[in-house]
């Protein structure tokens, strides 16, 4: 296998390597040096015979001194292939796939030097002989043969008309009147039949006219609706390229700045949420506060009056300092848990209380009971003047003076508390107050940026005159829309410009209106209609056929009847030497074709011979015929092929129809994919199981869509089988793009090579 070919000075390439796979295609347009590819190969894989008609091609084209160089795989054996043998079989041209050598062998010359190891075809000696004693073919003793008996049918001919001539003599007179009579009658109607062929062919005139004219007023129509489409286009200028992107770039800004906006107005509408539990909670603590600093007042004057009296016990009076210490130690620690837990209201509230609670517990039983009888009078007096100033009794009611006292005391401590409360809510109410402004001054500033965003969209699309995003799109699909059917409608003006040999639009426009007027005035009130023109056509032509057989009748009529008048003038005079001439030919006729049938006799004699040699050979064709049926199949279906001899003409192949027919008479496309499996099966058979290569060169030109997907199939089946390495030079990438499909990059054994 060849894995490099190295040009160094061919043809357009200088230095230049290419890569090669198992199968590799080289694309490139026309003059990006495909052919100088194929050369390149041949040049080297031909070695052993470089003489004849293609080898003096290579040199006056690319010169003597041509250097290409083929670098095989490690262990492969170099290709050494016979010119001719490369060019019939391995090398195929563009659309070339029919084989011819250089001498002008067909492809069965070439599978005969495959099949047979002598110069001698029975077979074909055999034919040969045959056709000797056929005279139904076109060969030269039939042709000979046929020569003699037509002369002799011109001789027999003249014979008669010699003959016939003396009788006419006799009775001239009689035929003159008759022909001079006939012909009269035969003027006539050729006089009648010419009046009719003049009117059908201003019918015909009359008609062509119309269609012409009805062709221009449509040309006409499709330049004025392309024009209204260009200038249609030209209002759409503006939309030919879909800036949608900076749009919805704007729109997105905008409807970002909205959810943050939107998140905000979430917070501010909690905080205001949590401000007005808090002026709530201050409130209710604001109600409590006032009656509680009453009550603390009324204590305090309550416990002046008490200390004044001196009736607090010894042990009441040593523990008091202790007690106010607790009770002192737990409004502080109550107003810190407050202020701490001030961002949940009921929590603080019920914490603070708690520890209120606890310390004046333990400061009252820090408490001695004890006092005197006197106790129990100051105990009424403090009860009288509590309830005179409005408070409840049963908040200070004791049993004991000390208890009273303590009792009092924990009024002015929770009073303190309630103010300490009051104050902490307050405090927290004015922070989150503050928190809210800051919010309301973030929002709108966040509202501005916001409607600053969404104008700047608006306005984007306003200068685009579209009052909405769809509207925009819309003229968008539309200004594409209309510039691809503006192409398509300038390519065909354009076609139309040079059909009309048209300089510009303009002078487009005015021939299509003189055309239309000058075949106005031709075809007059006549319609278009194809149908009656070609049947007004058909009429024509058999009105003209029968003009020209009246013609030629009378043309006939008029040279028999100045015979006969030469032949009256002239009498008898040499008709009988005539006659006496023409007899001793036709004798000699006689005589020459009975020795050409002496002598065909004779060569079916000895085709019987050369037949019974050429059996060995028929079976080796008939293998042939089941190699190349059996490459069809798998791309045709059933098909089937019979090859009699070693030439085209015995070559035949069942079509669609299924009929076994001659190559010369099947599609062109079954045709090419018949010889190319034919190329393949001769191949295989040349190289047997040695490695082959397959070059082939804008090989599918000349085949349809679904026939190249069948020489395809046989190539991808060839290789699959056989191993030979295949290259392919086209220039249509759709072709490249099959090979790729049938041949996978991925599998290492495709590579496509791109020429410039």
């Amino acid at each position: 296998m060849i894995e490099k070919i190295i040009l160094k000075n061919f043809g357009k390439f200088s230095g230049e390597t290419f890569e090669l796979a198992p199968v590799t295609v080289f694309r490139g347009d026309n003059e990006s040096g495909k052919t100088t590819i194929f050369d390149a190969i041949f040049d080297k894989v031909c070695l052993s015979e470089r003489r004849g008609a293609v080898w003096t091609r290579l040199k006056n084209r690319y010169g003597a001194k041509r250097e290409a160089e083929l670098i095989y795989k490690k262990g492969a054996e170099p290709y050494d292939i016979p010119a001719l043998e490369f060019l019939g079989i391995f090398g195929v041209r563009a659309g070339e796939i029919h084989l011819e050598a250089d001498d002008s062998r067909s492809w069965a010359d070439l599978a005969k030097n495959s099949l047979f190891s002598g110069g001698l075809d029975p077979a074909r000696l055999a034919k040969e002989l045959s056709r000797r004693n056929d005279y139904t073919g076109n060969v030269g003793h039939n042709n000979e043969i046929k020569d003699l008996h037509a002369e002799l049918e011109q001789a027999e001919k003249r014979l008669a008309e010699l003959e016939l001539a003396r009788e006419q003599v006799l009775g001239s007179g009689r035929e003159i009147e008759r022909l001079v009579i006939s012909l009269a009658a035969v003027e006539a109607k050729l006089e009648v039949k010419t009046a009719e062929v003049k009117q059908a062919q201003a019918e015909v005139k009359a008609l062509d006219a119309a269609l012409e004219k009805a062709g221009a007023q449509e040309e006409l129509e499709f330049l004025e609706k392309q024009l209204a489409l260009e200038e249609k286009l030209a209002g759409l200028s503006v939309y030919t390229e879909d800036k949608l992107r900076d749009y919805d770039a704007l729109k997105k800004t905008a409807d970002k700045l909205e959810k943050e906006l939107d998140s905000l107005k979430g917070a501010q509408k909690a905080l205001a949420d949590q401000i007005a539990a808090a002026e709530n909670d201050l409130a209710r603590h604001e109600a409590r506060r006032e009656p509680a600093r009453r009550a603390a007042e009324t204590a305090s004057t309550l416990l002046g009056r008490i200390t004044a009296t001196g009736h607090v016990g010894a042990s009441g009076a040593a523990n008091l300092p202790l007690r106010y210490i607790l009770w002192s130690a737990g409004l502080a620690a109550a107003g810190a848990a407050w202020y701490l837990l001030r961002g949940n209201p009921g929590p603080a509230s019920i914490i603070a209380l708690a520890i209120i609670a606890v310390m004046g517990a333990a400061g009252y039983f820090l408490s001695v009971r004890g006092g005197s009888g006197g106790d129990k009078a100051l105990l009424a007096v403090i009860m009288d003047e509590w309830r005179n100033a409005g408070l409840r009794p049963e908040v200070i009611a004791r049993e004991t003076l000390v208890g009273v006292q303590e009792a009092l005391i924990q009024v002015k401590t929770e009073a303190n508390g309630i103010t300490q409360e009051a104050e902490s809510l307050k405090a927290r109410r004015d922070d989150m107050a503050a928190d809210l402004r800051a919010e309301e001054a973030k929002i709108g500033g966040l509202a501005r940026e916001r409607d600053e965003a969404a104008g700047t969209a608006a306005s984007w699309l306003l200068k685009a005159g579209c009052p909405t995003r769809d509207a925009y799109h819309s003229h968008v699909v539309e200004a594409l829309s209309c510039g691809k059917d503006n192409a398509a409608m300038k390519a065909k003006v354009a076609v139309l410009m040079e059909s009309r040999q048209a300089t510009d639009i303009g002078n487009l426009k005015i021939k299509l209106r003189l055309l239309i007027d000058e075949q106005g005035s031709r075809s007059g009130q006549t319609k278009a209609d194809k149908k009656a023109l070609e049947a007004a056509r058909a009429g024509l032509e058999t009105l003209v056929k029968a003009k020209d057989r009246l013609g030629a009748d009378k043309a006939a009529q008029e040279a028999s009847l100045e015979g006969l008048r030469g032949q009256a003038a002239g009498g008898l005079k040499g008709l009988p030497e005539n006659i006496r001439a023409e007899r001793e030919r036709m004798a000699s006729l006689n005589g020459k074709i009975a020795a050409n049938r002496l002598e065909g006799e004779a060569s079916a004699i000895a085709a019987g011979i050369f037949a019974e040699m050429a059996e060995g050979s028929t079976l080796a064709l008939a293998e042939l015929a089941g190699e190349i049926r059996a490459t069809l199949e798998n791309v045709l279906g059933a098909t089937d092929v019979e090859i009699s001899g070693l030439y085209m003409e015995c070559v035949k192949v069942r079509d669609a129809g299924g009929a076994l027919r001659p190559t010369s008479n099947i599609s062109s496309g079954t045709l090419d994919c018949f010889m190319l499996a034919a190329r393949l099966a001769i191949a295989r058979k040349t190289c047997r199981d040695k490695p082959g290569l397959l070059v082939l060169d804008e090989p599918f030109c000349a085949i349809d869509a679904s026939r190249l997907s069948a020489a395809l199939k046989l190539l991808k089946d060839f290789h699959s089988q056989t191993g030979w390495q295949i290259i392919l030079l086209t220039k249509d990438p759709a072709l490249s793009a099959q090979m790729a499909v049938l041949f996978p990059k991925e599998s290492g054994k495709f590579i496509v090579c791109e020429l410039n």
